[in-house]
């Protein structure tokens, strides 16, 4: 087992952790409006991004990397369009778990001491989705950056 494929084991078990059971995982986290409604009433999911090699010391056995990594959580818009206080609830409600996820990650810079480091770097803002005619989605992306050591084989 790699450190990256532990480092990811651990950041899906933060997740479920952390916004518990409501959620689903997403089979498809890297187009949300290609999944099935049923999982997009609440979901998640972990998006791998681009990496490259890290300037961070290490020893002539490992190689240090920094990759970003995504979770991106979902919700359904249930509430028609001139409700704006339910909207903004279901709104702020996304806002609130992304909250919850991105205050769990930063208590736990090493994510179970898997990485040298993983740290928020930017988000997405909400974002709305409309996957097929009358379903409308809201969505938030969480970007962090995570600095690991690989040992070389």
């Amino acid at each position: 087992m790699s450190t990256f494929s532990t480092i990811y084991d651990n950041l899906v078990t933060k997740c479920q952790e952390t916004i518990g059971d409501e959620y689903k995982r997403l089979p498809n986290p890297y187009a949300p409006a290609d999944n099935n409604g049923l999982f997009l009433k609440r979901a998640w999911g972990i998006l791998i991004g681009p990496g490259n090699i890290s300037e961070i010391d290490v020893s002539c056995r490992k190689s240090g990397y920094t990759r970003i990594l995504s979770i991106v959580l979902a919700r359904q818009m249930s509430a028609l369009p001139h409700a704006t206080e339910k909207r903004a609830d279901i709104e702020i409600d996304l806002v609130d778990d992304f909250q919850s996820l991105r205050n769990a990650l930063e208590q736990d810079v090493t994510l179970s001491n898997s990485c040298v480091k993983i740290e928020y770097s930017a988000d997405s803002g909400i974002e709305f989705f409309n996957p097929r005619e009358n379903q409308r989605y809201i969505s938030v992306s969480l970007d962090l950056v995570v600095i690991y050591e690989e040992r070389l084989s």
